[in-house]
C-alpha cells in the first residue's frame, strides 16, 4: 500500500484514498500512510455481516430494522474514529453503508 501510493505522490496526487476494505481493518491501511505528505482518505465498506456494521441485500437473515441500521452505523463510526486518529481526514462509506453511516459520521456518533 505505501509503496504504492509513494509512486501515485510521484505522479503528482494530491489525495490518497483507502476504498472499500473492510470497515475493521482500513485503520492499519490509513497508519501505513499517515506520514505521507499527502491528504489521507478512507472510504470504507461494512464487512461481513457477522460484523453487523451495514448491510446488502444479498446477506443472508431479514434486513435490519431502521433502528438496528442505526446502531450498526454508530458502530461504523466508532471505527473511522481511529481512521481518523490515524491521520485520515477525508470520510467516507462504500458497499454495505448507507445515508445513515453517513450521517453518523457527520454527527460524530462514533466519538
Amino acid at each position: 500500500m505505501r509503496a504504492v501510493a509513494s509512486r501515485a505522490l510521484g505522479a503528482g496526487v494530491e489525495a490518497i484514498l483507502v476504498n472499500c476494505t473492510a470497515a475493521a481493518l482500513t485503520s492499519t491501511y490509513v497508519e501505513a500512510l499517515a506520514d505521507l505528505p499527502v491528504v489521507i482518505g478512507a472510504y470504507a465498506n461494512a464487512g461481513r455481516p457477522e460484523e453487523e456494521l451495514g448491510y446488502l441485500a444479498d446477506w443472508p437473515g431479514p434486513a435490519p430494522t431502521e433502528a438496528e441500521l442505526g446502531r450498526r452505523a454508530s458502530r461504523y463510526a466508532e471505527l473511522a474514529q481511529t481512521w481518523i486518529s490515524a491521520g485520515a481526514t477525508l470520510i467516507g462509506g462504500c458497499c454495505g453503508t448507507f445515508p445513515e453511516h453517513l450521517r453518523a459520521l457527520r454527527a460524530g456518533r462514533g466519538r
